[in-house]
């Protein structure tokens, strides 16, 4: 499926991040995901987009390597992290994993694993993480995105890494907490 926002709307997760966007459950959602990678490192941000993410982790001092199979959300993002520690991949998670060896000490990945083909790539990359990973989807409401490949609750997004140690994120704001779930999946 073609998923061609970044060419329709542009840098549309930067517009929702400002504090002048009435979608303050998004900043809620990127601040609170982030805030589990500290300390610097690698990170490979799947679903990277228009880089908004990728940024805030850049300037908190990650190496930051960004997959995303959308052309024009990636020249968003090297646009936008321009002279920031950012390499970024057009390319599917299924087609990394298959064609690209790298580790990396963390996984990022904000509402990402529900518009792939193979969720499975996940969990091969999960291989490769040296600490942790954080995954972030839309909580199944019943009612099929017609973006979305598959919709999860909390118990399928454990049982995906059930062979990882995971801890579920939980988010302040009522609004995101009900429609969006996240596992801290180790390493």
């Amino acid at each position: 499926m073609e998923y061609n926002k970044y060419k329709k709307k542009g840098a549309i997760h930067w517009s929702w991040y400002s504090s002048k966007h009435r979608n303050i459950g998004y900043k809620v959602l990127v601040n609170e995901s982030i805030k589990y990678l500290s300390g610097g490192g690698t990170v490979i941000d799947i679903g990277c987009g228009d880089g908004l993410p990728s940024y805030l982790l850049a300037k908190k001092g990650f190496k930051v390597t960004g997959i995303e199979p959308e052309m024009s959300g990636l020249d968003i993002a090297r646009d936008k992290l321009n002279g920031l520690d950012f390499i970024g991949y057009q390319a599917t998670i299924e087609d990394f994993v298959k064609n690209n060896d790298q580790t990396f000490d963390y996984l990022y990945s904000l509402n990402t694993i529900e518009h792939i083909d193979d969720e499975n790539a996940f969990v091969e990359m999960m291989k490769r993480i040296k600490y942790f990973g954080i995954v972030v989807t839309d909580n199944a409401s019943g009612k099929k995105h017609p973006t979305h490949t598959k919709e999860y609750n909390i118990d399928s997004l454990k049982e995906l890494f059930k062979d990882f140690k995971t801890e579920q994120i939980y988010f302040s704001d009522e609004w995101t907490n009900k429609n969006f779930i996240g596992l801290k999946i180790y390493g």
